[in-house]
């Protein structure tokens, strides 16, 4: 912290530039001696030590080193605790200095610029970085349309204060500003014109309440519409990337704790390859680690230690004695045996690395900060509850405290996917969770896994499953799979069916962990999880509503079952009638909304039996919940109910051959049939 003589003494030096600001403009100039006390103000304010490692004259603003940087996250560090001043060469050198003044203000005393701090006494280095950078491109933009108009010269000569530009000039820079205007732009935009920015400036800024500009791209002041995989990619993406997962363990003779996983492996269709499927082994798995290992420094002895079961013998030892080196790996006899190539491992290892990280990014909701955060040993038990733990450096409490604040619930699938990257670590050498694919050289410092890279990992898996099109389509971002989990959790709270069995046994586990009042004393609804998941967005509530309400309500749908088709008559009887009132679907969707259905939801089928007055002893469903549209006559099947038939054809495609089940094998390859038939007519894949 810093010294409160020096805090006063930085204060009083930057609040008094307004008093020097016309010498301090002349600084090449040649002045009269009379003067050189001014000149020698601008020269001692280029020396204040704005950093660790910076002084206010420095063409960049290093944060790094700074005692705070510590509790920021370890992907925002580097570049992001950086300010390059010297990146925004469309702004006279003046208004730069201008705004360092105002930046390291806004740093030494936030309570000075009102509603911009709510504690008022501290502002972290990361926001100060970020909401500098943020406003330095807009003001970069406001004077490039400028020199576009009347010639850089011309502007750099003349302009030598932010007071200089008029309300007009941020008008129209920010209805052709490319980059969407949201929080940070808004704290330095409102602190450029805020009253105590006179100090600096001389005068207030001419620029409007910034909420009131026309920009071209907006997030409404932070508040952003969320993204989310789309459903059938999701399921898909969720089930590629656990095959991979646990054919990895099995191959490399570890135990699943995800049998589901190992049961749904075993019918598994389509084209991508996994470890086994391409011929890899255990062995070559070695081999390829001692190669890497081997290439970053790591000598004999060392990778022994690591790799037990390969073991450093002359059949990897060239003439002098030591391992092969990796150049020489990569063409060896033994990967020409196997067939494989030094490529093909590197990227097969690289995928099932990516899809583990995904898996647990899904399934835990973390944002990517924590992500990097997480310790390469993070399971622990808790009440016989699994949980991955970690260090949470968003400085916002949290209703649900603990659960998702430093712990989080450790399904199957996650346990495996952590399981499955502490064994592919003997690779990267890395102590935190999630990393970067390349090997840690031994005397090299650690690298931690930036945002940018995360997404390029999982963009990478979703090529490897989808395609590029796809990938393009999904453009996946690194909330994504947070907000993806938040819109289930909600579909969830609605009773909608689960679209893949990870996500049932996260429901089932979160539901445990809270109901037992370990952390939050209260029980929580998956509702009330997703709300924390999607704070600071909107949107995906709604969203999870109107699709229960599409699924049995569109009068475009496909309905399955007796009541099928009186149903979609019905509906287009109504919304006809809408329609002619000048209403479309969706319009009608959301008043469907806020009034509610009558449809009771089985997980098979939607139920009709609720609106039958007498008592119907012909209704099979009652006492049991079993929903089938060819047993029941109020039973009506949508694609909303999908995900629970095709969960009907795994399970007994699983049974189908079993011995055990012989008895059985006709009622239940009926039930294949069955389930089978539904799916197809309802235009969705198998599995």
């Amino acid at each position: 912290m810093m010294n409160p003589d020096t805090f006063k003494l930085q204060l009083n030096q930057i609040v008094d530039f307004k008093n020097h600001r016309d010498i301090s403009y002349r600084e090449e100039e040649l002045v009269p001696s009379w003067e050189k006390n001014n000149l020698s103000y601008f020269q001692n304010l280029m020396l204040i030590p704005v950093s660790s490692m910076s002084s206010f004259g420095s063409a960049v603003w290093d944060f790094n080193a700074d005692a705070d940087a510590g509790n920021v996250s370890i992907n925002c560090r580097g570049s992001s605790l950086r300010i390059y001043w010297d990146n925004f060469e469309n702004i006279p050198k003046f208004v730069i200095t201008e705004i360092k003044c105002i930046t390291y203000l806004y740093k030494l005393n936030p309570k000075l610029f009102i509603n911009q701090d709510k504690n008022g006494k501290h502002i972290k280095a990361n926001t100060l970085t970020k909401v500098t950078r943020d406003g330095l491109r807009f003001i970069n933009h406001v004077f490039m349309l400028l020199n576009d108009k009347y010639g850089i010269e011309y502007i750099h000569k003349s302009f030598s204060s932010l007071a200089q530009l008029d309300s007009g000039m941020f008008t129209e820079a920010a209805s052709t500003f490319e980059y969407t205007y949201h929080s940070e732009l808004k704290t330095f935009l409102d602190n450029m014109r805020h009253p105590f920015s006179k100090n600096v400036v001389g005068e207030m800024v001419d620029c409007k309440d910034p909420k009131t500009l026309p920009w071209k791209n907006r997030s409404n002041t932070g508040v952003r519409d969320a993204k989310i995989i789309p459903e059938l990619n999701f399921d898909k993406l969720v089930q590629y990337s656990s095959f991979l997962v646990t054919d990895f363990l099995v191959t490399m003779g570890e135990e699943p704790s995800d049998k589901v996983a190992i049961k749904y492996l075993s019918i598994k269709s389509g084209s991508v390859k996994l470890f086994s499927e391409l011929g890899f082994t255990k062995h070559v798995f070695d081999v390829y680690a001692a190669s890497r290992l081997q290439l970053a420094g790591y000598d004999d002895e060392i990778i022994n230690q690591m790799l037990p079961d390969l073991g450093i013998n002359n059949h990897f030892k060239g003439r002098s004695g030591n391992l092969v080196p990796s150049y020489a790996t990569k063409n060896s006899i033994l990967f020409n045996k196997t067939g494989n190539t030094f490529a093909d491992v590197l990227k097969i290892t690289n995928l099932i690395k990516y899809a583990a990280e995904y898996l647990i990014s899904q399934f835990t909701g973390m944002r990517p900060s924590e992500i990097a955060s997480i310790p390469l040993d993070c399971i622990v038990k808790e009440n016989n509850i699994y949980l991955i733990e970690s260090k949470v450096t968003k400085g916002r409490s949290s209703a649900i405290k603990d659960l998702f604040d430093d712990k989080w619930v450790a399904i199957p699938a996650i346990i495996d996917a952590v399981k499955c990257i502490q064994m592919l670590n003997v690779i990267y050498q890395s102590d935190k969770l999630f990393s970067n694919v390349e090997t840690k050289s031994i005397n090299s410092e650690k690298k931690y896994l930036t945002s940018q890279s995360f997404k390029i990992h999982i963009n990478n898996l979703i090529t490897y499953i989808f395609g590029e099109e796809i990938t393009s389509e999904i453009g996946f971002y690194t909330y994504m799979t947070r907000h993806t989990l938040a819109y289930h959790l909600f579909r969830a709270d609605l009773g909608l069916p689960f679209i893949s069995y990870q996500l049932k046994h996260l429901v089932q586990d979160a539901e445990r962990y809270t109901s037992k009042g370990m952390h939050s004393g209260i029980t929580l609804s998956y509702g009330h999880i997703g709300d924390e998941l999607a704070k600071g967005t909107r949107g995906l509530r709604r969203q999870a509503e109107i699709e229960k309400v599409k699924s049995t309500m569109d009068p475009d749908g496909i309905y399955l079952g007796p009541k099928g088709i009186e149903h979609k008559q019905k509906l287009q009887n109504l919304f006809s009638g809408y329609m002619a009132e000048g209403y479309d679907k969706e319009d009608v969707f959301v008043a469907m909304v806020e009034q509610g259905i009558a449809l009771v939801n089985m997980g098979t089928g939607f139920c009709y039996g609720g609106r039958t007055e007498d008592f119907d002893e012909s209704i099979p469903c009652i006492g049991s919940l079993r929903c089938n549209p060819i047993r029941c006559k109020n039973a009506i099947v949508t694609k909303a109910n999908a995900p629970k038939w095709r969960e009907v054809y795994i399970e007994n495609m699983q049974n189908l051959n079993k011995p055990e089940y012989a008895s059985s094998s006709k009622q239940i390859q009926e039930a294949i049939d069955e389930a089978k038939k539904v799916l197809e007519y309802l235009g969705e894949p198998i599995t």
